[in-house]
């Protein structure tokens, strides 16, 4: 269930406050309810916002879906063994420039956890060739304790754009109260 705020500045996803500036001309295309999650997807060209919300969740369940989630993005980008070694290399490597940067960023009141990395064409991380980098992507994690609910937001956008413009939208965002 999404809610827009009619004559607000602000749209409100049921608990979870989206500026204008972190909406700005996207579309809602998507909005799905299932069991203990809600699942909002906007979208302009190039450009894409998910917002899943995950209700009755307390601090420790929500501390350990986020520490289980980074885990998963720091093995992805592990240096692996090849599957086939050979002249060439005997280990899978992604280079410097496509490795996520993790970063943790104070707000009033908050601290609040996300990853800055790269996306293939449909929006799986692991992107680690000029070739296969079609989004610039930022991952992160926003806990409400008031309502108990965690918010995983995933933004999308074109590869030439400054992680910036990410970095203010994520924090632009705010729980309601």
């Amino acid at each position: 269930m999404v809610l827009l705020c009619v004559g607000c500045r602000d749209r409100m996803v049921e608990g979870f406050h989206l500026s204008e500036k972190a909406l700005g001309d996207l579309t809602l295309v998507e909005s799905i309810k299932e069991k203990g999650v809600e699942k909002s997807i906007w979208t302009k060209p190039g450009y894409r916002l998910q917002v899943e919300k995950f209700v009755a969740m307390d601090p420790g369940s929500s501390q350990s879906l986020v520490r289980d989630e980074l885990l998963g993005i720091k093995a992805l980008y592990a240096d692996a063994l090849s599957a086939y070694p050979g002249q060439i290399s005997n280990t899978i490597v992604c280079p410097e420039e496509y490795q996520p940067v993790f970063r943790r960023g104070r707000v009033p009141g908050r601290t609040q956890e996300y990853v800055l990395l790269y996306a293939t064409e449909r929006f799986g991380l692991g992107a680690c060739t000029q070739d296969s980098v079609f989004y610039k992507h930022l991952r992160g994690w926003l806990y409400c304790p008031m309502r108990k609910e965690l918010y995983i937001v995933r933004y999308f956008m074109p590869p030439d754009q400054d992680f910036m413009l990410a970095e203010n939208i994520f924090f632009s965002l705010s729980c309601s109260q």
